[in-house]
């Protein structure tokens, strides 16, 4: 053996491997846990255990709910949301042209009306502390805004008239589907079942706290 390799081995073998040779004398493993500490931990467990299998049981309750919604839905989508849908878009393409003339109109009277409640209000601003001009101003201010209510009226009219059908129309979709039995009720059942299932794991949960806590006491008092 060369005498470099052999002068490696020689002085790897006088070592003293101090890792794992605590100062002061032999290692000894720390104490298992109490028997206290064991039940603590074992009610810990215990209560994961009842969320996790309260919850799966429950969520699969939700998830039918969910299921039954849906199917119902479909069910009047098809009986009578359709054709409801259909004649609204009809409805509404038909309302178009008229509602944005409307909309036009209406426009154009704040262009004419606003100028003078702005000056109105610049005007009250100006008056200051001025008894007589403050009275005036808010007088004309009184004036010129009743103006832009008149002149609004035949407009807005004019809109109500116009997009009457297709108010209508949104009305009826909303009663298919407020008056719709089966959909309600399948509504109310998953409302019912989701308070429920928040009332049925309060329990759980607050026992797995009070099984950590105790956990803890036991812990900090050495036991």
């Amino acid at each position: 053996m060369p005498s470099a390799s052999r002068s490696l081995i020689d002085t790897l073998e006088s070592r003293t491997f101090l890792s794992v040779t605590p100062v002061g004398g032999l290692w000894h493993p720390p104490a298992p846990p109490s028997a206290t500490i064991l039940a603590d931990q074992a009610a810990i467990k215990a209560d994961l255990t009842k969320i996790q299998t309260d919850s799966k049981t429950w969520q699969t309750l939700l998830s039918n709910d969910a299921k039954a919604i849906d199917t119902a839905y479909k069910a009047l989508q098809t009986s009578k949301l359709n054709a409801l849908e259909t004649k609204l878009h009809t409805d509404q393409a038909a309302a178009a042209p008229k509602l944005a003339a409307d909309y036009k109109a209406i426009a154009a009277v704040y262009v004419k009306d606003e100028p003078a409640i702005l000056a109105d209000y610049k005007a009250i601003r100006a008056a200051g502390t001025d008894a007589t001009k403050l009275a005036a101003a808010k007088a004309q201010l009184a004036k010129d805004q009743a103006t832009l209510k008149t002149d609004l009226t035949a407009p807005q009219a004019q809109l109500k008239t116009d997009s009457a059908t297709v108010t209508a129309d949104l009305a009826a979709i909303k009663a298919a589907i407020t008056g719709d039995t089966t959909l309600t009720a399948a509504k109310a059942k998953l409302k019912t079942d989701t308070a429920a299932f928040q009332t049925a794991l309060k329990p759980d949960f607050t026992a797995l706290q009070a099984a950590e806590q105790k956990l803890w006491t036991d812990l900090k008092a050495g036991k």
